[in-house]
């Protein structure tokens, strides 16, 4: 299974499975039986992105490069990540209130990250989720992870 929603920048997604699987899956995954299929637009989308990412592979392999500085300077600075080889990097606050609050406070200082919470996570696992995109340089990085930091420290998260 895959999703179109977070590097190919659609909506959607795909499962790639034997006949069994993707029968089983048709008939009794909940979610799947309340669910449309993909708009053409979508899947156009997804496709332009795929053949462009073919043809820049170099883009791929700056994303990467992107996710290890970032993970490596999160952790230089004390801050509790989900270790991930993604560009989606999840930092713990460990409680709703916390993350929340936290998830406040990054905003208002410029730092964008997406909250989880229960039912998507464990109560006293809460966390924030970073994502990172090839065009990030490391000085704007930096700049982001000083401010995570900073307020992580206020919160007592480090």
């Amino acid at each position: 299974m895959g999703t179109f929603s977070k590097s190919l920048g659609s909506l959607g997604g795909f499962m790639a499975a034997d006949e069994y699987v993707t029968d089983y899956v048709r008939h009794l995954a909940r979610p799947f039986i309340f669910s449309a299929s993909i708009t053409p637009a979508s899947c156009a989308v997804a496709l332009t992105a795929l053949r462009y990412i073919r043809k820049h592979p170099e883009i791929v392999v700056r994303l990467n490069t992107i996710s290890r500085y970032a993970r490596d300077g999160l952790l230089k600075r004390g801050i509790k990540i989900r270790m991930s080889e993604t560009p989606i990097i999840p930092l713990y606050t460990y409680d709703a209130q916390a993350t929340l609050v936290t998830n406040r406070d990054l905003y208002n200082a410029g730092v964008y990250v997406n909250p989880v919470l229960p039912p998507a996570t464990a109560a006293t696992e809460c966390l924030l989720r970073t994502s990172y995109m090839a065009t990030h340089t490391e000085e704007i990085l930096d700049e982001a992870m000083d401010i995570i930091k900073k307020v992580f420290e206020a919160r007592k998260l480090v």
